[in-house]
């Protein structure tokens, strides 16, 4: 089942960040780098829509689980559909890309990578996660499922609230997602929320950053190689303190930051390198939707405000230099 679920969350993903990135992008090239972090912010912007229902329209969590579902099967339909479309327009060419052409240096940088990344998917399978003290996302999850309602019973008391709940922390989406998860498939919370899900973030972390190592390394295959190893590297040396990025996602994941800092961030820079604007959107909506920030205006909005005001200092500065040009 657990296997079964991370074949179908792929497939999902696929075509929910194909048809996402096809429909914002146009005819424009792409990297196969963007889908699945595109489609992972089109997961979220899905469950927002579901969770606001269960918030303000007090709807049952098994009634918006399965809205949830129709929303992500309309939205899939959409991806097969550009998909096809994408298939058939494109022209065949031959070459000899293979893993039995890669040269040996190549191979084993490849190896390494392959058998960091296992080794921590293993790390979070079967690592023990009390030390995500002060965190209640596991809490609230199992809290919605007995409730059948959201934001009904406060996890910490197990009664009913009695101060409201602030808005801005209220609309985050992720415990809802991971309700409706669980709902949906019958599976534990604990698994869903401190298994299944991380591993999911960090398989998705590594499609965002080799977006990266394209824009960076171009067809240099080994720099690229090297590039995620290192970065895979980076993960476990900052398996030290609960603040870094290799502690959040080799032990929690699931959480908003462990997301931002894992997938979206990455994404957000990776898309305004190739000028992609349209998509980075979809990286800062989805940290509004995870993360209690200024009123959503998270890190991904500065990331895409600092890339803009930099293009635009490089266009006027190229501007005066061909009017220098002219003059001369």
């Amino acid at each position: 089942m657990v296997i079964l679920l991370w074949i179908v969350m792929a497939l999902v993903l696929y075509l929910l960040g194909y048809g996402v990135v096809r429909c914002l992008n146009g005819n424009g090239n792409y990297d196969p780098g963007e889908i699945l972090p595109a489609g992972f912010c089109v997961l979220i912007g899905a469950a927002q829509v579901c969770h606001l229902a269960a918030v303000f329209l007090r709807w049952s969590v098994s009634r918006t689980a399965f809205l949830w579902v129709a929303v992500i099967s309309v939205l899939a339909v959409v991806g097969v559909i550009v998909l096809m479309i994408g298939r058939s327009r494109q022209t065949s060419t031959k070459g000899s890309c293979g893993f039995g052409a890669w040269r040996m240096s190549d191979k084993l940088l490849a190896g390494a990578f392959a058998l960091s990344v296992v080794l921590q998917v293993i790390v979070i399978m079967t690592g023990d996660k009390s030390c995500n003290t002060g965190d209640l996302t596991l809490e609230m999850v199992r809290t919605n499922l007995a409730q059948d309602q959201v934001y009904s019973i406060n996890p910490l008391t197990g009664q009913p609230y009695t101060v409201g709940v602030p808005i801005r922390l209220k609309i985050l989406c992720l415990p809802s997602l991971y309700t409706f998860i669980c709902r949906l498939t019958g599976l534990d919370a604990e698994l869903v929320v401190c298994r299944l899900v991380p591993v999911t973030v960090l398989v998705v972390c590594y499609f965002a950053y080799s977006v990266l190592g394209k824009i960076l390394f171009g067809s240099d295959r080994t720099g690229r190689l090297l590039m995620l190893f290192v970065i895979s590297v980076l993960f476990w040396c900052g398996d030290y303190m609960d603040v870094m990025d290799g502690f959040l996602l080799l032990h929690s994941g699931y959480r908003g930051v462990s997301v931002r800092n894992g997938i979206l961030f990455p994404f957000t820079l990776g898309m305004c390198l190739k000028k992609k604007w349209k998509v980075s959107v979809l990286a800062i909506l989805a940290e509004a939707c995870i993360v209690w920030t200024l009123y959503g205006l998270g890190a991904c909005l500065l990331v895409v405000v600092v890339m803009l005001l930099i293009n635009l200092w490089i266009r006027i500065r190229e501007g005066r230099g061909g009017e220098s040009c002219k003059n001369s």
